[in-house]
């Protein structure tokens, strides 16, 4: 339930700011960001170190793609639109937008809406938050810079957490 209410938190902000006008700005770092969000599951599939309790209809598959498709590209867009320009600001936005996330994990594991299997823990999901921010502004700089980084993060995970991988 928290990450339906944070994602409509995220779409309600993104509609009533008409951020969508934006949108076709930051679209292929939206697209980036959202093919990430997919790259987990797939990887991960029957090894989750991270997943969500099903509850109704809303099962752990259809959490990933809400947060792809709605809570993702908002964030992006909102990311982008309102970041500052001087240096000791941004990075406190920066931090701001990690701080945000990490809370609403913290309100997930109160809630015990997200389980931690097979040696993950917080810590790491606020590595991943970082990340994040960090590969979208990457990425909104120079895309041939973000994918090299994002894919040595996937393998340095992938080892770390002994996923393993189907042939």
């Amino acid at each position: 339930m928290v990450i339906i209410i944070f994602t409509l938190s995220f779409l309600t902000v993104f509609l009533l700011t008409k951020s969508y006008r934006y949108f076709p700005i930051y679209y292929s770092t939206i697209q980036y960001v959202s093919m990430v969000a997919f790259v987990y599951p797939l990887i991960c599939r029957g090894y989750m170190v991270w997943s969500f309790p099903a509850w109704g209809l809303f099962t752990d598959k259809a959490n990933e793609l809400l947060q792809a498709t709605v809570l993702f590209p908002s964030t992006t867009v909102l990311f982008f639109r309102y970041l500052p320009h001087r240096l000791w600001t941004r990075a406190l936005y920066f931090l701001g937008f990690v701080g945000l996330y990490a809370g609403m994990e913290c309100l997930l594991i109160t809630r015990k809406e997200i389980l931690y299997q097979h040696g993950w823990r917080f810590g790491w999901s606020v590595f991943i938050d970082f990340c994040l921010f960090a590969l979208m502004w990457i990425h909104a700089k120079s895309w041939k810079v973000a994918y090299p980084i994002s894919l040595c993060i996937l393998i340095f995970l992938v080892v770390l957490f002994q996923v393993p991988i189907d042939g």
